[in-house]
């Protein structure tokens, strides 16, 4: 037997929350591996139920598909005892990345190492979907 969990009806924002922390009997810490994610066109169609009304519409043409892309992201720095959380979001002016630090906010370049720094980090990213009136900023 199969089961399969879909999605009704998609949100206009996305938040996606990832395991960061393990508790178990014997050992409480941080999980700090990389977390491979989309900046942009994250395509939730495939989890769609079959008679979904977001499926109906973008097979009809009159609608999208759901497509997210990534607007901001919390992420925790350190161990489970001593850490720090920053959050990156996207300007929607300027199209940058901003780094927010407690009561410092910074251009944040999105390239590299930094963008590994971040898979590593995050721990609730945002999305939002396409066609909520602003057009999808790339980095």
């Amino acid at each position: 037997a199969t089961k399969r969990l879909a999605v009704w009806r998609l949100p206009p924002i996305l938040m996606v929350h990832l395991k960061r922390f393990a508790f178990t009997e014997a050992v409480r810490e941080k999980l700090d591996c990389a977390v491979d994610f989309p900046w942009t066109g994250l395509d939730l169609s495939a989890a769609l139920a079959e008679s979904s009304p977001s499926r109906l519409v973008a097979a009809d043409g009159l609608g999208a598909a759901p497509v997210y892309d990534l607007y901001a992201a919390c992420c925790h720095a350190g161990t489970l005892s001593n850490g720090h959380y920053t959050a990156l979001c996207i300007n929607q002016q300027d199209g940058h990345w901003y780094s927010f630090d407690d009561g410092q906010v910074s251009r944040a370049e999105m390239g590299g190492s930094a963008a590994v720094k971040v898979q590593q980090d995050a721990y609730v990213l945002f999305y939002e979907v396409r066609g909520l009136g602003r057009p999808p900023v790339l980095s």
